[in-house]
């Protein structure tokens, strides 16, 4: 994903976990494991 800021983007980091791992997911927010957001996707 990128915005705009002031004229220049400013690109968003992101880290995607299907539903199933959300565990996982907060163990490596809590370890700051990532840079950005982490988003868990669902599947339907």
């Amino acid at each position: 994903m990128v915005l705009e800021r002031g004229g220049e983007p400013l690109r968003l980091v992101e880290t995607t976990y299907p539903l199933e791992e959300a565990n996982a997911a907060l163990a490596d927010l809590r370890a700051g494991a990532f840079r950005g957001a982490a988003i868990l996707g669902i599947d339907h």
